[in-house]
């Protein structure tokens, strides 16, 4: 049995593959399986696999139709051999020191998940950033890290803020994904959030390593997240899904219903500012999501972030002129005041006339 099972979904990332996949093969720790799932690639991605297969045999290729990369995840975590399972998008890669380092510190803490720093690597600028560093320290307080190990119960206030939810910069013991039927939703995007957040609430152990150990790629043009607008309120059926979770398990009210509140505010928001499709997701928001998370029969003082906090209120009041100022449309906006100028100078002067 190997110890680390890497699973790596692929689709049409032909100029990023051979990096993601040398960041693996010369890991430190070398007692791992990496199962490819090549998602019915029309580029070179299958050629480029399959060389790879032919100098390493740990390499496992596995084709199918394009199905996504849920799916492609899920056959993974299916026919996994390893202890411990390391999920990755082939379009980033990892520190060499990565899996051994994280093997060895969730063995040594029985922990159910480890999780390491991260950071970005921007494909526009050609830099490395840490900012978008996947563990929030500032959410765990001095006993937590003391402690070191550390569940739901230990940060509920913060439990959906510390981390983000992907996957890659993760190790999950394989054990605890299967015993809680732990899957990724079978979404265009957001489709790793449940699987995430679902696990950090299961989990009664996790372990933070405070190193960078796995390198994301932003604006790359073959990235799901940059169609998201394809599928626009993908986000909303992953956070109705983790919410219908949290209820399931009994744990919502009084425990993680804070954190989810704000969390998910947050990442409504995120999406309204940075999808294409803004329109349909801020009718959405104003007319369905905000009513069914119910965000407006929680009091001001429960919200964290009072710009989010306001945007909300202001969204309560739908119009629009309201909408183009959350939508920061100016020139929009102009438009619309010259009109009712114009109309109010045509009124006022047919009633002077009068």
């Amino acid at each position: 049995m190997p110890k680390v099972s890497v699973i790596i979904p692929i689709y049409n990332i032909e100029d990023y593959l051979g990096e993601c996949l040398l960041s693996i093969i010369n890991q430190t720790l070398n007692d791992i399986e990496i199962i490819c799932i090549n998602d019915g690639s029309t580029d070179n991605s299958l050629s480029i696999l399959e060389k790879y297969a032919e100098q390493d045999k740990r390499i496992k290729i596995i084709s199918q139709s394009n199905k996504g990369a849920a799916v492609a995840r899920n056959e993974g975590i299916n026919i996994a051999k390893g202890e411990c399972l390391s999920i990755l998008d082939g379009d980033d890669f990892y520190d060499l020191f990565m899996l051994e380092k994280m093997y060895e510190k969730l063995n040594n803490t029985n922990s159910d998940i480890v999780i390491c720093k991260s950071r970005h690597y921007d494909m526009k600028s050609g830099r490395y950033s840490n900012i978008g560093y996947a563990v929030r320290e500032r959410f765990i307080n001095k006993k937590e890290k003391e402690k070191k190990v550390f569940n739901y119960k230990d940060v509920s206030g913060h439990i959906f803020d510390f981390c983000v939810g992907w996957s890659w910069d993760k190790l999950y013991k394989k054990s605890f994904v299967l015993n809680n039927n732990l899957k990724f939703q079978d979404l265009r995007s957001s489709n790793d959030l449940f699987f995430v957040f679902s696990s950090i609430v299961k989990a009664k152990r996790i372990f933070i390593v405070d190193e960078v150990l796995a390198t994301h790629r932003r604006n790359v043009d073959t990235s799901l997240s940059k169609t998201r607008e394809n599928d626009p309120l993908c986000f909303y059926d992953a956070i109705s899904a983790l919410k219908r979770e949290l209820v399931n398990m009994n744990i919502f009210k009084g425990n993680v219903e804070r954190s989810f509140i704000n969390w998910s505010l947050h990442f409504c928001f995120w999406h309204l500012d940075s999808n294409k499709e803004r329109d349909i997701i801020y009718e959405n928001l104003t007319n369905k999501i905000f009513n069914e998370l119910e965000f407006y029969n929680y009091p001001k003082e429960y919200f964290y972030n009072l710009r989010n906090y306001k945007r909300l209120t202001i969204m309560k009041n739908h119009s629009r002129i309201v909408k183009l100022l959350v939508l920061n449309e100016s020139s929009k906006l102009i438009k619309l005041f010259k009109k009712i100028a114009s109309f109010l100078k045509k009124t006022l002067s047919y009633i002077k006339k009068k």
